[in-house]
């Protein structure tokens, strides 16, 4: 393992627990905090079988008011099968760890060349299946099973392929009804700022 840093070495579909007792603390959306961790950035870049190109990111950010254990919260992905026309849920990529208040960390795939962001920045480096997502797959956040934040909408076929999603800085809650009105799109690839909150954002700490 990097010090500081979970590095998969597990096989893609294992996850590591973390037995940190978790910190409750409750926080409402009419507060001034966000309700719960959500999902800021999102990165579809580049992806090539043939070169061993991934470049998935996803960047989760803290402004709930108090630091985050992470044990129970998971990445999700549903992929689709094309024999049976049904959508189902992949294995999942636990996360671990804390996150402090006003923190932003990244869970990128180890194959990404992105120009503005290395493997060594990251807090997670996994090339578990949800770091393995397309545009066309409904990505989300949960907690303990539940969804807290999502991109793309569930059982569907979405269509957020080569871009990379920027939470607006006017989004504190997370939503699991997806709304591209609650995103800025920039061109594919695009990674500047991935892992750390703009200006707006600390202001609405």
């Amino acid at each position: 393992f990097l010090e500081g840093k979970k590095q998969d070495s597990l096989p893609n579909n294992s996850y590591l627990e973390s037995t940190e007792a978790l910190v409750n603390a409750n926080t409402t959306a009419s507060d001034a905090f966000a309700k719960d961790l959500r999902i800021t950035k999102y990165i579809e870049g580049t992806t090539s079988s043939t070169n061993s190109v991934f470049n998935n990111a996803i960047e989760i950010t803290n402004q709930t008011g108090h630091e985050v254990n992470l044990d129970g919260y998971k990445l999700n992905i549903q992929n689709y099968n094309s024999t049976t026309a049904t959508y189902y849920f992949s294995n999942a990529f636990q996360l671990e760890g804390k996150i402090a208040q006003g923190e932003s960390f990244v869970v990128i795939n180890p194959y990404s060349n992105l120009t503005c962001y290395t493997l060594d920045q990251a807090k997670f480096v996994t090339a578990s299946t949800p770091l393995t997502f397309t545009g066309s797959q409904y990505l989300e956040l949960a907690y303990k099973g539940s969804p807290i934040d999502a991109v793309g909408t569930k059982s569907s076929y979405n269509t957020n392929n080569n871009v990379s999603l920027y939470r607006k800085s006017t989004i504190l809650q997370p939503n699991i009804n997806f709304d591209l009105n609650e995103w800025q799109a920039y061109p594919m690839n695009y990674c500047e700022n991935l892992g750390t909150l703009s200006s707006e954002e600390i202001k609405t700490k």
